[in-house]
C-alpha cells in the first residue's frame, strides 16, 4: 500500500508538472499570436503608407500634366508673338519702302515707334521664355524628388516586408514546434491518467481482498474462541472426574492412569496453542503473507 501511495504521489506530481509546462506553452502561444497580430498591423500600416505615396505621386503627375498644358499654352503664345514680330518686320519693311517718298520727321517717328514695339516684343518673349524655363525646371525637380522619395520608400517597405515575412515564418515554425510539444504532453497526460485509473482499480481490488481477508480472520477468531471455551469446559469436566472418588479407583490401574495423563497433556497443548492464545509468540511469521497478492515487502516504483 505504501508503494502504491508513493507511485500515486509521483504520478500526481508529474501530472502537475506537465500541466505547468502546458500552461507555459499556452502562454508562449498567446504571446506569439500577439506578435503575429502586431506584425500584421505593421504590414497594414506600411501598405497604407505606400498607398498614400502612390496617391501623392498621382497628384504630382497630374500637376505635371497641368504644367505641360500651361507650357504648351505659353509655347503657343511664344509662336503667336513670333508671328506678330514677323508681321511687324514686314510692316517695317513696308514703312521703309514708303519712307523713300515721306519726310524725314515722319520716318523718324515711325522708326522710334517700331523700335519701341520691337523692344516690348523682345522683352515679353524673353520673360515668357524665362518663366517657362523656370517653371519647367521646378516641375522636373519636384518630379525627380518625388520619384526618389517613392523609390526610397519602396525599398524601405520591401526591406521591412521581407523582415516581417521572415519573422512570420519563424513564428510559424515555433508555433508548429509548440503544437507538437503540446500534443506529446497531452499523450503523456493521457498515459498518466490511464496509470492512475489502473492504480485505482488495483487499489480497489486489493481493498476488497483485504476486506475478505479481515472477514475470514474474524470468522477464524470466532472459531478459535469457541474452541477455547469448549476446551475449558472439557478441562473442567475432566477435573471433576479426577476429583470424583468413585472414578479415582477406576484410574488407579496403570493403563487407565496413563490414558488420563495423555488426555490432560493433549488438553494442555491445545490450551497453549498460539492459534487459541494470541499472546503466544513462538510462531515464525517469515512466511506469513498479509494477503494472497503480495509478499508484504515494499517495492519502489
Amino acid at each position: 500500500m505504501a508503494s502504491d501511495k508513493i507511485a500515486a504521489q509521483r504520478a500526481t506530481e508529474q501530472n502537475k508538472k506537465l500541466k505547468q509546462d502546458l500552461q507555459g506553452l499556452e502562454d508562449d502561444f498567446v504571446k506569439m499570436s500577439k506578435d503575429k497580430l502586431e506584425l500584421t498591423e505593421k504590414i497594414a500600416a506600411e501598405k497604407y503608407l505606400n498607398r498614400e505615396l502612390t496617391i501623392k505621386l498621382a497628384e504630382v503627375e497630374e500637376k505635371a500634366k497641368e504644367m505641360q498644358v500651361k507650357l504648351k499654352a505659353k509655347d503657343d503664345e511664344m509662336i503667336r508673338l513670333q508671328s506678330s514680330y514677323r508681321e511687324m518686320e514686314k510692316q517695317c519693311e513696308l514703312l521703309i519702302n514708303l519712307s523713300k517718298s515721306d519726310s524725314p520727321t515722319v520716318l523718324e517717328a515711325v522708326d522710334n515707334s517700331l523700335a519701341k514695339e520691337e523692344t516690348v516684343i523682345e522683352e515679353e518673349a524673353e520673360h515668357l521664355l524665362h518663366s517657362n524655363h523656370k517653371s519647367l525646371s521646378e516641375q522636373i525637380d519636384d518630379k525627380n524628388s518625388l520619384r526618389l522619395q517613392k523609390e526610397e520608400a519602396m525599398l524601405k517597405l520591401q526591406d521591412r516586408f521581407l523582415k516581417i515575412m521572415g519573422e512570420v515564418a519563424d513564428l510559424s515554425d515555433e508555433k508548429h514546434r509548440l503544437e507538437h510539444i503540446i500534443l506529446q504532453l497531452q499523450n503523456e497526460t493521457e498515459t498518466i491518467c490511464e496509470y492512475v485509473a489502473l492504480y485505482q482499480q488495483q487499489r480497489s481490488l486489493l481493498k476488497r481482498r483485504d476486506e475478505e481477508r479481515s472477514a475470514q480472520l474474524k470468522v477464524f477468531q470466532q472459531e478459535c474462541g469457541k474452541l477455547q471455551s469448549e476446551l475449558e469446559e472439557l478441562t473442567g469436566i475432566l477435573a471433576r472426574f479426577a476429583d470424583d472418588k468413585e472414578l479415582s479407583s477406576y484410574f488407579l490401574t496403570e493403563s487407565k492412569r496413563m490414558d488420563m495423563e495423555r488426555v490432560m497433556t493433549l488438553l494442555s497443548n491445545l490450551k497453549n496453542n498460539s492459534l487459541i492464545d494470541p499472546k503466544k509468540k513462538n510462531i515464525d511469521f517469515k512466511n506469513f503473507y498479509p494477503c494472497n497478492c503480495c509478499s508484504g515487502k515494499l517495492i519502489e516504483v
